[in-house]
Formats: structure tokens, sequence, C-alpha cells
């Protein structure tokens, strides 16, 4: 189970790479960026994946409370609409690509599943957020820390060493490197450190928040 899905966020992570982060030079840059991310959830859903299947009827079934409503109402449609995607198409734009809040409220439920204990559950429902937010930085850091969990730290420092490879987000950089410095790699994590300070590939407000952070993280090293 865990090798599936680490393929399968390799996969979704060279496309999210492709595409240089979330800033786009043109309307047209934008739009093609729309078009893969939904080519990529219907290539899954064609592909059977049983743990994001599996994952969409979790967060169906947590539906007490407005978030939990919001994630719960978003999961049945999909599984309502897997036969057609024209409605598909339709649900991931409006619900998940245009709605600025959908992540906050992925995660915002997700994070219960970490707590619970139960791995499985989690994994699944971990599937469906890489799924829907393939070049967000936090569906990784919640992916890796499920690995240091469940797998042990070796396994989230072999993750992290793979995906920022792939992907370039300070963020993603500065949780990598605080893993790397638990592991006893502070080496690896100044490397990658002295990388992320030069990139600025998300919103100017947040980057400075992260730029501080990682500064202060470079002082352990």
């Amino acid at each position: 189970m865990a090798n599936d899905i680490n393929q399968f966020i390799e996969t979704i992570a060279i496309k999210a790479a492709q595409e240089k982060g979330l800033h786009f030079s043109s309307e047209r840059d934008a739009h093609q960026y729309l078009e893969k991310t939904k080519l990529q959830i219907r290539q899954l859903i064609n592909h059977g994946n049983s743990n994001f299947f599996d994952g969409l009827r979790y967060l169906r079934e947590n539906d007490q409370g407005y978030v939990h409503g919001y994630v719960a109402g978003v999961a049945t449609k999909i599984l309502k609409n897997l036969d057609s995607s024209k409605k598909l198409n339709k649900i991931i734009e409006t619900e998940i690509i245009r709605n600025d809040r959908s992540l906050l409220f992925f995660t915002d439920v997700i994070n219960e599943f970490q707590t619970a204990g139960d791995f499985h559950r989690e994994l699944c429902v971990l599937s469906v957020l890489m799924t829907l937010f393939p070049a967000n930085s936090q569906s990784y850091v919640f992916y890796a820390s499920f690995l240091w969990r469940s797998e042990g730290k070796a396994v989230a420092e072999l993750f992290y060493s793979k995906i920022t490879d792939l992907l370039q987000d300070p963020a993603l950089d500065y949780f990598a490197a605080d893993c790397f410095i638990k592991n006893g790699k502070r080496d690896k994590a100044r490397e990658l450190l002295e990388k992320a300070l030069g990139r600025d590939l998300i919103s100017h407000e947040n980057y400075d928040s992260v730029k501080k952070n990682i500064q202060e993280l470079m002082e352990k090293c």
C-alpha cells in the first residue's frame, strides 16, 4: 500500500513541478494548469485507486459541523459523479480550484484523522488531499508526518529528499530541513535551507514569514 502511494505522489509531484509553482505569466498558462489538474484527478479515478475511494467515503461520513459538512459535501459530489467527466470537471473547478478556502477546510478535517491513530483511514484521506491539491506543499508535509509516525523517521527523510527535488517550495524545504536536523543530517539541512532562501515561489507576504522561519532554523545547523 505504501509503495503504491509513494509512486502516486511521485507522479503527481513531477506534474506539479512542471508547472513551476502557482504563479502564471498569462491566462493561457493558468488555464493549462487548471486542465492538467483536472486531468490528474480523472486519471487517478479511472485507475480505480482504492485508497482514494475509501478516503472519499471516510470524508463523506464525517459531516458534523460547517467545515466538515463542506468537505463531506464535496466528497459526496465526486463519488456521485464518477461516471460523468463533465460534471466531475465542474465540481473540481468550482469546489476546489476556485474556492480559496477549500484547502483550509480539507486540512482542518484531515488533521483530525492524524490524531485518531488509525493509519489506514489516515492514509486514505491523505490520498484525497494529495489528489485534489497536487501542487500544494502542505499535502506533502502531512504525508511526511504520516510516514514518520507509521514507518519511521528514515522513511520520512527519504520521502522529503525526493519531493524537495521535484517541488521547489520554500515552505516544503523548511519542513524537510527540520526533518533532516532531527535525523542528525545538519549539513543536508543547511544545504537545503540555503537553496530555500533564494526561492520566492509563493506569495510575498507568506514568503517573508517562511523566510524568517528558515533563517531561525539555519541557526540550529
